[in-house]
């Protein structure tokens, strides 16, 4: 199992509640110290960016918004931003922004 996030969204920046905001963190819970079982670096570790977990903490930050564009469609977009707070072993994962977009017929 990897890092386990935490959200939470608050949906009351307008009156139709169609923005919202989502904060939280990202807990360092997965492995980091997972080796490669076979093959020629059998025993040796994993590179960082492929193990389970980063162990670091991130804070989460987001917005997003959905509403309609006609009368049988609808749409929703979101951004998440991802900030390392702190480094383990000399390691601190670069921040991150996803955006995802979405439409509904």
């Amino acid at each position: 199992m990897g890092d386990v996030r935490l959200l939470a969204r608050y949906q009351g920046l307008a009156a139709d509640r169609s923005w919202g905001l989502q904060f939280g963190l990202k807990l360092p819970t997965g492995r980091s110290t997972v080796n490669f079982a076979t093959g020629p670096q059998a025993g040796q570790a994993l590179d960082r960016g492929l193990q389970p977990g980063t162990g670091s903490t991130d804070l989460l930050l987001g917005a997003n918004r959905f509403g309609s564009l006609a009368r049988n469609i609808d749409y929703f977009a979101q951004a998440l931003l991802q900030l390392p707070l702190n480094r383990k072993d000399d390691f601190k994962p670069g921040s991150g922004l996803n955006l995802s977009l979405g439409l509904r017929y």
